[in-house]
């Protein structure tokens, strides 16, 4: 029956059958509430830039003017922090 079910992993005690799944499962759904942002950051801000690759999984970091656009992906609660630190970088 819990095989049949997509929220579920079988694990074998025995071999370890399963632990692969398992772990892809529970990284989904860690992320699941993830959302992308685009950010632009001047050149100078380091500090955010660091924030936000600790934090967050940057997916790309593009030029455009005075500094560059990350798009990363956030938990929300991790977003607001963000926004609370730096304000007036979320486009």
């Amino acid at each position: 029956m819990a095989a049949r079910r997509s929220d579920v992993a079988v694990i074998s005690a025995v071999s370890g059958e399963g632990v692969d799944a398992a772990r892809e499962l529970m990284a989904a759904q860690l992320t699941a509430q993830h959302k992308l942002h685009r950010i632009f950051l001047g050149y100078g801000q380091g500090e955010a830039a660091a924030w936000l690759h600790a934090r967050g999984e940057v997916l790309g970091d593009a030029p455009e003017g005075e500094g560059h656009v990350l798009t990363v992906r956030l938990d929300p609660a991790d977003m607001a922090r963000f926004e609370r630190l730096f304000p007036g970088k979320v486009s």
